[in-house]
């Protein structure tokens, strides 16, 4: 029984002694005795799924099998002032931003923060990247959020580059609160529709006028103090410099075949890929090398794959 418990815990990749949902299983020997195998199995079955969906919903994100840190903890980490312990390494910036477009409308609170932080430090993001995944988004409701918190972003002295973000978007119709937790009540979605903002009218996702405020987010000195890698984002201004940097770092491991694979991977045409491949040998971040099997192409690599 206790590898059964065991595997529960490898599984998630965090011990579970502590989960209000598997407190019971301290009491295991008790239940079990006298029990059948059939009983047994239904109930690991069903604690099982319990606390996989504990640990889906508030602790941490389950991606694959894989243990993703949680939103919370990897804005933390980005100077976000939010009551959660910061992520143990800097997270991919887009990605991060595309996960919680998906969860926003479980954790609409996080809203001002989110806007305030992409206002102040927008050049940080790699916006041929963001736009790349925000097109590949399956979820329509994940891709208005991504439109929502870009444009409020830019109404409130973001970056304008941001605007390319919002042509993948697509508004949600009909229109409903952001809130999830607002979805199920008449009186509640009724409210909601009543002091939407009109930007959020526009994306389908209703809330109230979001106020981006500088104490939402910590000073950028604290911010590169802790994520030194992030200052090459920002002297590149998130351009698509940064884009070719981003993709070859967490999308192709640091190599990628040829310039046409990376213009197909950031959305950017293979000139401007080719003139931005060029700046960044310069710079001393790519190397090109010639290709082992193709004579007539060359391979772009990291010089320090993070």
């Amino acid at each position: 029984m206790m590898a059964v418990m065991e595997g529960v815990e490898c599984h998630c990749g965090i011990s579970i002694g502590s989960s209000p949902v598997v407190g019971k299983m301290h009491r295991l020997q008790d239940f079990v005795s006298g029990r059948s195998p059939c009983h047994l199995h239904l109930f690991v079955e069903r604690t099982y799924s319990k606390t996989v969906s504990y640990f889906k919903n508030s602790v941490c994100e389950l991606k694959m099998g894989i243990l993703i840190e949680p939103i919370e903890g990897r804005w933390a980490r980005l100077g976000l002032r939010i009551a959660h312990a910061p992520a143990a390494a800097t997270p991919d910036i887009e990605r991060l931003f595309i996960d919680t477009c998906g969860l926003l409308p479980h954790k609409p609170h996080m809203l001002p923060g989110l806007v305030t932080w992409i206002a102040l430090y927008g050049n940080f993001i790699a916006r041929h990247r963001l736009r790349r995944l925000v097109q590949a988004c399956v979820s329509p409701e994940a891709k208005a959020a991504a439109g929502l918190i870009a444009e409020l972003a830019i109404a409130v002295g973001g970056p304008q580059d941001l605007a390319m973000t919002i042509e993948s978007c697509l508004p949600i119709k009909p229109g409903k609160p952001l809130a999830v937790a607002h979805r199920s009540d008449q009186a509640m979605m009724k409210m909601s529709e009543a002091y939407a903002a009109d930007l959020s009218v526009k994306w389908g996702l209703w809330t109230a006028e979001c106020e981006a405020d500088p104490r939402y987010v910590m000073p950028v000195q604290w911010i590169l103090t802790r994520n030194p890698g992030m200052r090459e984002r920002v002297v590149r201004k998130g351009d698509l410099r940064s884009t070719i940097l981003e993709t070859l770092r967490h999308d192709t491991g640091g190599v990628a075949d040829s310039e046409l694979a990376l213009a197909r991977l950031s959305g950017a045409t293979r000139a401007a890929v080719h003139s931005a491949v060029y700046s960044l040998v310069q710079e001393g971040a790519v190397e090109v090398a010639p290709h082992e099997r193709h004579k007539r192409k060359v391979v772009i690599r990291l010089h320090s794959p993070a």
